[in-house]
């Protein structure tokens, strides 16, 4: 009998078994995710991100934004306007930032053209909540209610930032004008002669200073700054440092000279006087002392040359793509060895004074 009972037992476990083998639970389905990125410019295409759902025409997409601010309970949606897609491109792949990492989705990419959405002219951006609605196969309605989202006013943007940058450089002005006549005083060293190094800095602080400003108001938080960018301008402080390295060699040497030469009145040579005022010449020349004379600088030429094209090059591309410009590592590359011919030269300009 207790043989009998325990094969009985054995039997119904080995039918449970067997039945939770052949029948799955089934998989939970995954609710689509809508990603429709921060800060895009209304008069840019605007990009929205559907994932893992694949959608197409037929299912009659359609975007609405609703104001983040006096959008009340008692407010309908129907009231918001409905924007048809230009494009919609199913079984697409993208990259996303999620909590600081980079993962890849699948979905559906749409296309919208917001240029005629509604922004104030004094407004830089305006923040709203993207609501996307579909018709699915059974004839039940989709809909996904997104994270709130700033919608960029470009020249609005712009003419902000060009008011922010009048002003910071004005107040400088009025700041260097109390102990200097002009405010070129600013980029030139000791010797009142412009300052290459001290000019590129001032102007990668002008350029990026005022894309950081334009896209932060846009967005209304900072900006993703470039690895490259930062090396570029740690390039710049880095020469500005072995560049002060040799100045300060120069004028040891400068007043060592005046010195034997005040001693020694038949000694012929003598220490250069400073130039009177700073001069934009300055920046592609260098003082002989040993003849007297401004000599022109073909690495000081080509510094000035590399630093325009690359601070053209980074403010079109960031004003173009909506985005600070990842500058190419071969052009910071590039600019580096511009600034070792400078370093060179200036330490040369050292030993011969």
């Amino acid at each position: 009998m207790k043989s009998r009972a325990l094969y009985f037992l054995l039997s119904i476990f080995a039918v449970s078994a067997s039945a939770q083998t052949l029948v799955p639970a089934p998989s939970p389905s995954v609710a689509p995710q809508m990603n429709v990125p921060d800060g895009q410019l209304r008069s840019s295409p605007i990009r929205v991100y559907v994932s893992p759902t694949n959608l197409d025409d037929n299912v009659k997409p359609q975007l609405q934004l609703a104001p983040f601010k006096g959008w009340t309970k008692d407010t309908s949606v129907d009231a918001f306007p409905k924007h048809d897609p230009k494009l919609v491109a199913p079984n697409q792949s993208w990259i996303e930032n999620v909590a600081g990492e980079n993962v890849q989705r699948h979905g559906t990419l749409m296309i919208f053209d917001l240029s005629e959405f509604p922004i104030a002219r004094y407004k830089a951006s305006t923040r709203v909540i993207p609501i996307l609605t579909w018709q699915s196969t059974g004839g039940d309605k989709g809909k996904i209610v997104g994270q709130a989202i700033y919608l960029g006013n470009f020249w609005p943007a712009v003419g902000w930032t060009l008011i922010t940058m009048i002003v910071l450089l004005r107040f400088i002005r009025s700041m260097a004008k109390k102990t200097k006549p002009s405010s070129l005083y600013l980029l030139a060293g000791p010797d009142n002669y412009m300052s290459l190094w001290r000019t590129q800095l001032a102007a990668w602080t002008i350029a990026v200073g005022s894309m950081v400003f334009l896209f932060g108001i846009i967005q209304l938080k900072v900006p993703r700054i470039p690895d490259s960018l930062v090396a570029l301008m740690g390039l710049s402080i880095a020469t500005g440092s072995l560049s002060a390295v040799a100045d300060k060699t120069k004028s040891q040497k400068m007043a060592q000279a005046a010195a034997a030469s005040a001693a020694d009145l038949t000694q012929s040579s003598a220490a250069p006087t400073p130039a009177e005022k700073p001069r934009l010449f300055h920046l592609i020349s260098s003082y002989d002392p040993s003849t007297k004379s401004v000599l022109l600088s073909i690495p000081k030429a080509q510094m000035v040359f590399w630093t325009g094209i690359i601070l053209i090059l980074f403010v079109l591309k960031s004003w173009l793509t909506g985005e600070l410009w990842e500058v190419p590592w071969e052009l910071v590359t590039l600019t580096g060895v511009s600034q070792a011919g400078y370093i060179t030269d200036k330490a040369v300009e050292a030993s011969k004074a």
